[in-house]
């Protein structure tokens, strides 16, 4: 079974008043909440935070090295259908493969590589982040805040700005989860 960010008992005990409804909140629903957030953040950070396998065909330039398309690289699986050796191959962790056994990759030739990448283990505050997301997503609609409203005026002390996803470092909408996010972008000013 594929690594997850949280099960979906985590995402029901986050929110027991509501969540724990289940024929208001089926599995279906919080499974569908928790592949959004996985998608989102790792669209958002460039990176997995949790171990995925993917293939991709690169072609070779004539040297030692190619990079590949994920960030975290960790385990070469296959190259061309064959399995290898891990000790022939090395990495600088984010996506540089190079050949630790003494050859080159032949120039304008292609090959097809399976591998693992992201983080072997989820940072704890990531998860937090991405439970809070998905009960965001689940049971928005009990918000009496209109969800594209980007500011709000209250009687007697004045008007707010809200947190807009996709303006001034907003991600999500959310201050408290896009400073999680921020952290861990890669190639977004994160750290890593």
């Amino acid at each position: 079974m594929a690594e997850r960010y949280f099960t979906l008992a985590e995402l029901r005990a986050s929110d027991l008043a509501a969540l724990s409804n289940e024929d208001k909140y089926p599995d279906a629903t919080l499974q569908a909440a928790l592949d959004s957030v996985e998608v989102e953040f790792e669209r958002i950070c460039n990176r997995a935070f949790v171990t995925r396998t993917f293939s991709e065909t690169v072609t070779g330039d004539g040297t030692a090295s190619v990079y590949l398309a994920k960030n975290e690289l960790s385990t070469v699986l296959t190259i061309d259908g064959v399995a290898v050796s891990d000790a022939d191959f090395g990495s600088d962790g984010f996506k540089l493969l190079t050949r630790l056994d003494g050859l080159l990759w032949t120039l304008n030739q292609r090959y097809l590589i399976e591998y693992e990448y992201g983080t072997p283990v989820i940072p704890s505050d990531i998860k937090e982040a991405a439970i809070h997301r998905a009960r965001g997503k689940v049971v928005s609609g009990r918000s009496r805040i209109d969800e594209r409203a980007t500011m709000m005026q209250i009687p007697d002390f004045g008007t707010f700005n809200l947190a807009t996803a996709g303006l001034k470092g907003s991600w999500t909408g959310v201050p408290d989860i896009d400073v999680v996010l921020n952290d861990y972008a890669y190639g977004r000013g994160g750290t890593y």
